[in-house]
């Protein structure tokens, strides 16, 4: 065996491979470098005698096998980041939920009015509500919203006034 070869055959090992040791915080240098410790280690094995296929094809092994070995690695370390990626986003999240809660606690009257009626709506605009939120064709959520809540349809967009609140809190 040729030294481009076995060099062409690392190269090309590497590059296939180094998605699988990323959470081990290697790159593709960092992955030559096993394979050259790797090699070192087979031809010690192999008194010196490297340069034959029953040679490559021991280091190829050796070398494929390591390859494994980091990726289960790299699989539990990728399992305890997750993990702790998702209790991240789970904190982030009550935050936000919190921080919304404490500004609707906070909202003008009017605001808690339209969360009030959109939470136990009255049983007589149950259906109206539904078809609203399905988008059925000819039932207008803010005249919708302005019945619910008892105020003349023409005077304000209920609909709009609530969206603009929940925009500026957050």
């Amino acid at each position: 065996m040729k030294w481009s070869e076995l060099e062409s055959f690392i190269n090309k090992v590497c590059r296939k491979n180094v998605w699988k040791v990323e959470y081990l915080g290697y790159d593709i240098l960092d992955l030559k470098q096993e394979a050259w410790l790797v090699y070192n280690d087979c031809m010690k094995k192999y008194n010196g005698t490297g340069g034959n296929k029953q040679f490559f094809a021991y280091f190829k092994m050796a070398f494929l096998n390591k390859i494994t070995n980091l990726s289960q690695k790299n699989s539990e370390i990728k399992e305890h980041f997750i993990s702790i990626e998702e209790t991240n986003e789970m904190n982030n999240n009550a935050e936000e939920e919190i921080l919304f809660k404490a500004s609707l606690s906070l909202a003008p009257e009017s605001i808690k009015r339209i969360i009030n009626i959109l939470e136990n709506p009255p049983k007589e605009y149950e259906t109206r509500l539904k078809r609203c939120g399905k988008g059925v064709r000819g039932v207008n959520s803010n005249k919708l919203l302005c019945d619910m809540l008892k105020i003349p349809v023409g005077k304000t967009n209920v609909l709009e006034y609530f969206k603009d609140y929940i925009r500026n809190i957050m």
